[in-house]
C-alpha cells in the first residue's frame, strides 16, 4: 500500500462533520474541528428561522459532553435554535 502523501489541503483541514438523523427525522452535522490544536465537538443545524439573503444557512454550535456517561448533547441553548428541539 502506497504512503499517504501530505498535500496542502491535509494542512488547511479544519475539522470534518458527519450527516445524522434526530429521533424526529430531522437532518444535522455532527463533528470536530481542530480549535488551537485540540478537537472541539461540533454540531451544525440548518437555520429555520432564515428569512433573508443576508440570514445564515446553518448554525454551527458547540456540543456539550455528559460527563457522566461520555455521551454528546446536541442541543444548542440558542433561544431561537429550535431546529435542534427533537435532538435528544
Amino acid at each position: 500500500m502506497p504512503e499517504k502523501q501530505n498535500n496542502e489541503w491535509d494542512e488547511r483541514e479544519l475539522g470534518a462533520l458527519w450527516k445524522k438523523k434526530s429521533a424526529g427525522g430531522r437532518s444535522y452535522l455532527s463533528g470536530k474541528l481542530k480549535v488551537e490544536g485540540k478537537d472541539m465537538n461540533v454540531v451544525c443545524f440548518p437555520n429555520q428561522n432564515k428569512k433573508a439573503d443576508n440570514h445564515p444557512d446553518f448554525r454551527l454550535y458547540t456540543s456539550k459532553e455528559y460527563e457522566a456517561t461520555g455521551q454528546t448533547e446536541s442541543t444548542p441553548e440558542s433561544a431561537d435554535a429550535t431546529e435542534a428541539e427533537d435532538i435528544l
